[in-house]
């Protein structure tokens, strides 16, 4: 089966970190942000649960989205490049469909070869000084289905067969609503996704993917 476009998720899949998780670690709350992200990653706890609890529990600065973006820049996952490059250059359509921050994303989609208008993040609200107060709520992306939401709009300007390739619950529900979702366990192992997934890619090297699906 060929595809027409393609859909990535960012964390653990095109880079190998989870931002929300370095966030955490800027405040010195690495533990309290990690088991949220592990509860709501797996399916267990809703991430409308978790969304706003771990921002305010961070109270992320413009100047933690700067570094952020440095970390995503520096994290790209083996081969994701390239295989971007090889989608293009087959006439695919590349997205980026992240419940990450804008302000952090953009520089590394810009590394990887996905136009801004094809990128689908949650945006930070900031103060004047760079203070967080608070986020856009007219972007799904911070509730369950976000993913499904946002992507189902999108892609009513692009018919034709999808591919979701990520690591985490929302990412399965978006490939299981649009098309067929190929589970990226490269960084992370998560069973449960895997169980459900129409494929699954163990091998880090993200280029791998086209040995194992006709793209």
């Amino acid at each position: 089966m060929q595809f027409d476009n393609v859909i990535f998720d960012l964390d653990s899949t095109l880079v190998s970190i989870e931002g929300i998780d370095e966030l955490g670690r800027m405040v010195g709350k690495t533990s309290e942000i990690q088991t949220l992200t592990r509860a709501a990653m797996h399916g267990d706890v809703t991430l409308e649960e978790v969304f706003e609890k771990r921002l305010q529990l961070i109270q992320p600065t413009r100047a933690h989205m700067k570094e952020l973006s440095a970390l995503y820049c520096n994290s790209i996952t083996e081969g994701a490049i390239e295989l971007i490059a090889s989608l293009k250059q087959q006439h695919k359509n590349v997205f980026l469909v992240t419940g990450g921050y804008k302000h952090a994303v953009i520089d590394v989609a810009r590394m990887l070869g996905i136009q801004q208008d094809h990128v689908c993040a949650n945006v930070l609200r900031f103060d004047a000084c760079g203070r967080y107060i608070g986020f856009h709520t007219n972007i799904p992306l911070w509730k369950n289905h976000g993913k499904t939401e946002i992507a189902l709009q999108m892609l009513k300007k692009y018919p034709g067969k999808n591919l979701v390739i990520g690591d985490g619950m929302s990412d399965l529900e978006l490939g299981l609503a649009v098309g067929t979702f190929v589970y990226y366990g490269g960084h992370v192992w998560r069973e449960r996704i895997a169980r459900s997934s129409h494929h699954i890619l163990k091998e880090k090297n993200l280029l791998k993917i086209l040995d194992l699906i006709d793209l």
